[in-house]
Formats: C-alpha cells, structure tokens, sequence
C-alpha cells in the first residue's frame, strides 16, 4: 500500500498548483464574508479533492487494469484511496489552519475554539464528500460519476448549513457554549461514520467490477 501511496503523490504533483489556487480563492472568499479562522475550510476541503484527481489520472491511464497484476488485493487498492484522502485532508487542515491562525491573530480575531470548530467541519465537509465521490468513482468509473461530483459536496455542505440554521433558529447559539464543544466533537465522528461505510461499499463493489 505504502507504493500506492508513493505512486499518487507523485501523480498529483502537477495538479498541486491550481489546487493551492482555489484553495486560497475559497479561503479568502469565506474570509471576507467572516472570520479568518474559516480560510482552513477551504485548504481542507481542496486538499481532500485532490485524492479523487488521483483516482481519475489513474483511470485515465489505464492504471485501473494494470494494478490488477500487482501483488496487491482490490480491498488494498480502494483502501488507499480512503487513506489518501485522510491524509491530504489533515494536510489541508495543518496549512489552512496555521494561515487561519496567522490571519486572526493579525486582525486580532484568534479564537482558538472557534478555529478549533471550523477544523471540525472542514475535516467532516471534506471527508464526506471526498468518500461519497470515491465512492462513485470506483462504482461508476470517470465519466458517469462527474454527474455525482457536484451533489457530493453541495449536499453534505447543504445538510451542514441547514443543521446550523435549524439550531439558531431554535434559539442554540452555535459559536459558543455547550453546543460548540458538541459539533466540534459529533460532525468528525458522524464523517468518519460516513468514511467507514462507504469505504466497505466501494470494496464491495470493486471486488465484482470486472475490467
């Protein structure tokens, strides 16, 4: 798995530049509209995407076939996927929360439970969408799962929004108090929930797909 793991970062090193662009698009858009501390939103979120380019450059490549000839089991090969994607995940939150933190400690904005609690749903925005599009990609293949892409990321940010406004509305202040140590701690966890299910899916599926 270790050379799987090799073979992507290596593949994805032309893709880092525009990727870092958007992140820092995203980053500064969601900035201007709040906090600082929301910059590593978008870092995370970029830095999980890239796991999904990977999957495609393979496909693309006609790697998909040619693994199969490798000393590794399909559960190895979408399990790497699934730890690629954690990995460039915990990158994107190390990179855009140090920029956060820099950011906010500038304006004199730092609040260390606040970016603790946009970690939180930058690590869980990125995890559920970047399973749910692996998820795809491996059922689906390049073409018919670009259709899903979209709806990956606009639905698990949507049910995110929605869970925020419903508890203002309810008259829950989100941003303080007990509430924010309980989103901070559940949406990691319902995201890593949401990994693990679709992890055994795409196993599940790759196992039968025949080349």
């Amino acid at each position: 798995m270790r050379g799987l793991i090799v073979k992507d970062f290596y593949n994805m090193g032309k893709h880092i530049g525009p990727t870092l662009v958007t992140a820092v698009c995203v980053g500064l858009l969601l900035m201007v509209q709040g906090s600082p501390a929301l910059f590593v939103i978008g870092f995370a979120i970029a830095g999980g995407g890239l796991c999904s380019t990977c999957l495609r450059m393979d496909e693309a490549a006609g790697w998909t076939r040619f693994e199969l000839t490798a000393p590794v089991g399909r559960a190895a090969v979408v399990l790497e996927k699934y730890l690629l994607l954690f990995l460039l995940t915990a990158a994107g939150l190390v990179v855009g929360g140090a920029v956060s933190g820099v950011a906010a400690a500038a304006t004199g904005t730092l609040d260390f439970t606040a970016l603790l609690l946009y970690s939180s749903v930058a690590f869980s925005i990125s995890v559920i969408s970047g399973s749910l599009i692996l998820f795809f990609l491996f059922r689906f293949g390049m073409m018919k799962a670009d259709f899903f892409t979209v709806l990956c990321y606009a639905v698990p940010a949507g049910l995110f929004v929605a869970a925020l406004v419903a508890a203002k509305a309810f008259g829950f202040e989100v941003r303080t108090g007990p509430l924010r140590t309980v989103i901070t701690c559940l949406f990691p966890l319902i995201a890593l929930a949401a990994a693990g299910l679709t992890a055994a899916a795409s196993v599940a599926v790759y196992r039968k797909k025949q080349f």
